[in-house]
């Protein structure tokens, strides 16, 4: 068994990152892999886990550039390349900057770099930054590169393909809830029987990430539920109470930080599950809402095409107008609602940990076998 090092800005609640580094690290330990992951924050969420988790805190800058040398001195001041790990993992910028001095025990996933349309120009130059960063240089020091997605594979320069693995992410980190939950969270949250509850699960900011299209999202509802009453959007997930005030202001329902225990009677209380984003290296909400049982509607965006069964699971479209009339007819037709929602959970039933553990498990062995 191999001795294992994962390197994360963060180990923190709400993170899809940390929630995979997370996954991923248990499950190698779980099948008797030695593991460390160091991550530069950490809230005390996943201090319990099989693994050690190690505090090494990087400040952030403004500046992706100082970030990533911040991050190169701390390491290399600390001998942490040289602390006795088989192999090591960057799983999140700052640490992508070790890969050039770790080169064969150095492997990265890639969770891509998201669309910077919109965002604040400071932001737009970090972005582009680390893209460039990643692609032209940092990457190809790396022995694997594991996407977790085909679109973001394919996303990646042609000179980097060759060593990229994408291992797509497992869904089934919560337990299934029951009707009885499902029943119990429409009514904390006030919903009548007869209503059509349409969920959203992510950040809740309409300006702080500008892909996530939440605004329009809002927008959508709005002009569904002018025409259909019963049809209520909740909106749960990362957000100030300000958020949850423009959510609630403009007629959905909020639940902001939504607690851990809830997410599985949330999703389970959902009728359809919606996203309005338009760009996701995986979108975990997406299949977390099919396991449970909820139709799905999104754009056809990023890597949705690989996460939705589309006409069956779900249905993919490309315009608000062709959004608003996706959810108008599920939400009159009780029984496609229902037959789509036994497709989705079939569907989503390959999405497991235990697949993704088994191919990092692959490349740990292939490349132990290469030293």
């Amino acid at each position: 068994m191999a001795d294992l090092a994962f390197l994360t800005e963060r180990m923190r609640l709400g993170f899809g990152a940390d929630l995979v580094v997370d996954q991923v690290a248990a499950g190698l330990a779980q099948r008797g892999h030695k593991v460390t992951v160091y991550a530069s924050y950490e809230d005390g969420t996943y201090a319990d886990r099989p693994y050690r988790l190690v505090s090494f805190g990087v400040p952030v800058t403004r500046w992706a550039g100082t970030y990533d040398l911040r991050a190169w001195r701390q390491a290399h001041g600390a001998q942490l390349t040289s602390v006795h790990h088989d192999l090591f993992c960057a799983a999140t910028p700052p640490f992508f900057s070790l890969l050039p001095s770790l080169r064969d025990r150095g492997f990265a996933i890639e969770f891509g770099v998201s669309d910077w349309k919109g965002f604040p120009l400071s932001t737009r130059v970090n972005f582009r930054y680390s893209q460039e960063m990643q692609q032209r240089f940092l990457f190809k020091y790396a022995a694997r590169i594991l996407p977790i997605s085909q679109f973001l594979a394919d996303e990646l320069p042609a000179k980097l393909r060759a060593k990229a693995t994408p291992i797509l992410l497992g869904a089934d980190h919560y337990p299934l809830a029951d009707d009885r939950a499902a029943t119990e969270i429409r009514q904390r949250l006030g919903l009548a029987d007869d209503e059509v509850m349409i969920l959203y699960v992510g950040r809740l900011n309409p300006d702080g990430q500008p892909y996530k299209g939440t605004a329009e999202l809002m927008d959508v509802a709005g002009r569904l539920r002018a025409e259909l009453p019963k049809a209520r959007l909740v909106m749960a997930g990362f957000g100030t109470e300000a958020d949850g005030d423009w959510v609630r202001s403009n007629g959905g329902v909020a639940v902001v930080n939504a607690p851990v225990d809830d997410m599985p009677s949330l999703f389970a209380a959902a009728d359809i599950y919606v996203t309005a984003s338009k760009w996701e290296g995986f979108d975990l909400p997406l299949v977390e809402a099919q396991r449970a049982g909820a139709p799905v509607v999104a754009y056809r965006a990023g890597a949705h095409p690989e996460v939705v069964d589309d006409g069956v699971s779900g249905t993919l479209v490309s315009s608000p107008d062709s959004l608003l009339n996706a959810l108008r007819d599920l939400v009159l037709d009780p029984d496609r609602r229902a037959a789509m929602g036994v497709k989705a959970r079939e569907w989503a039933g390959r999405f497991r940990w235990e697949e993704t553990v088994e191919g990092y498990d692959r490349v740990v062995h292939e490349l132990l076998a290469r030293q």
